[in-house]
């Protein structure tokens, strides 16, 4: 099995203390980012921010997480792009100029008949936890993306995953499949096309796993594996911004993912 090409990523933690001693109140902030590396010409990424906003909001609008740092035009098919997946299909953004009003420069857009800013349509948000992909135009160099926000600091995260879905590690840490996803809620079984499945991008197609029920030995029940001839124990890790498509097993019911803080901050 082709080894998993991993997303170039930093991660960096800012605690600041402010103090107002009239009051004797203290507050904390953990500030993080992670760099994920989209390759130009067409290439494609499946980031996530393991952070929330900074913001008071749920979850970022394209403008707050990206931002201008990617190629701009008029068009979707000649800006870089941003697809979102609804559960079904994608809702596509494309990073706007000026051609549509001095309003559109360095936004988010989407199409509908006319342009339409990205900002305010939460079908154009993105919430710690999911993923999206990032696609540059043919013509578009390389870019890295700096995704910044408050570190989690909630004692668990919990993600729905329903039928096919773009998850992602909701922590700043990196942990392998099986500390992510366990057994149950994941369905196992002793063969990929019987078990709940993660798809993982390694920049030309994906890596298959599945979870192991206890067939190929005890040491696989319940734990996440590929095939090579026969089974083999997976032991990559899901890397903070590394996003994953997971596949809901025929025999499986949609669940809650409830996926532990795996740090004592605060």
């Amino acid at each position: 099995m082709r080894k998993i090409q991993a997303l170039l990523l930093v991660l960096c933690f800012v605690a600041a203390m402010a103090t107002a001693d009239q009051t004797n109140v203290s507050s904390v902030n953990a500030v993080g980012y992670v760099k994920v590396f989209c390759p130009g010409g067409g290439g494609l990424a499946l980031v996530a921010v393991p952070c929330n906003p900074l913001s008071t909001n749920a979850s970022f609008t394209l403008d707050e997480l990206i931002g201008p740092n990617m190629t701009k035009d008029w068009q979707l098919t000649s800006a870089d792009n941003i697809y979102l997946w609804t559960g079904s299909g994608f809702n596509i953004a494309f990073l706007s100029d000026a051609t549509w009003g001095p309003e559109f420069d360095g936004k988010w857009a989407y199409m509908d008949g006319s342009a339409v800013l990205c900002a305010g349509n939460p079908a154009y948000s993105v919430a710690v936890g999911e993923g999206f992909w990032v696609k540059t135009q043919s013509a578009n160099p390389d870019r890295t993306l700096t995704l910044m926000g408050e570190v989690p600091s909630d004692p668990n995260t919990s993600l729905p995953i329903a039928g096919l879905t773009i998850r992602a590690n909701p922590y700043p840490v990196a942990r392998t499949l099986s500390e992510l996803v366990p057994s149950p809620p994941g369905f196992k079984d002793w063969q990929l096309t019987s078990a709940d499945n993660v798809y993982m991008w390694n920049g030309a197609g994906y890596d298959i796993y599945f979870l192991s029920d206890a067939t190929w030995g005890p040491e696989f029940d319940g734990k996440w594996a590929y095939m090579d001839g026969s089974a083999v124990l997976a032991t990559n890790q899901v890397l903070p911004g590394q996003a994953f498509w997971y596949v809901v097993a025929a025999g499986n019911t949609n669940f809650w993912l409830t996926v532990d803080k795996p740090y004592l901050w605060p």
